[in-house]
């Protein structure tokens, strides 16, 4: 059992309910407007099955061939062309989990299982856990507006314009968590090496590079 170095990452979210941090006002997300008489949560839902036709597609689900909630062991497309790095159980803050790291052709996805809690776990539980977590590590797929890893903060800002935008410092490990309030994916990049008093996404490097994408 080893520990995992990104757990205080997970627990900052899972107490932040990732709605804490700066929210900035970018100038609307096309894919949260409803048309005509569909309700926001239809127009959301349809956005969702589009976005899931896409082979290379970051969807608020996963991916298309892996999505959250999928059993950890699901065997990838052979198109792919992946390959498994290995898989281990971590531990902190008195949870244990499964973390499958998969070797891509460009970059890598390390998938996260649900986070049992240690008092009551028992290989049954084990066994049966679910996708709970994905980071995307890879320029192969991109969520909308064709953000992806590569993609700058200006990109990442035009994609999303409309939306407030969480933004989140991970000081640990030099991160800035970014998430525009129209969707559940999360997008990393480089911490400055000094944070303004006002963090907004208007006193940021635009050319900042999007590192990481992490649907929860």
């Amino acid at each position: 059992m080893k520990n995992s170095p990104w757990f205080p990452v997970f627990f900052l979210w899972l107490v932040a309910g990732m709605a804490c941090g700066e929210s900035s006002s970018v100038s609307s997300h096309p894919e949260s407007v409803p048309a005509g008489d569909v309700s926001p949560v239809e127009a959301a839902q349809a956005a969702e099955m589009a976005c899931l036709t896409r082979p290379d597609g970051i969807c608020q689900t996963g991916l298309s061939f892996l999505q959250l909630g999928d059993p950890m062991d699901l065997a990838l497309p052979e198109e792919m062309e992946a390959t498994e790095a290995g898989a281990r159980w971590l531990e902190g803050g008195g949870f244990e989990w499964l973390e499958r790291v998969i070797q891509l052709p460009e970059g890598r996805l390390i998938v996260e299982g649900s986070f049992l809690d240690q008092r009551f776990i028992n290989d049954s539980l084990r066994a049966s856990c679910v996708v709970n977590r994905m980071r995307i590590e890879s320029p192969s797929f991109s969520a909308a507006g064709g953000i992806g890893v590569g993609s700058t903060l200006a990109e990442l800002a035009e994609a999303y314009a409309g939306s407030d935008v969480g933004l989140i410092p991970i000081p640990d490990y030099d991160l800035l968590d970014v998430q525009p309030d129209t969707s559940h994916i999360h997008f990393l990049i480089p911490l400055p090496a000094t944070l303004p008093d006002s963090l907004s996404l208007e006193s940021l490097d635009p050319a900042a590079p999007v590192t990481a994408i992490v649907v929860m």
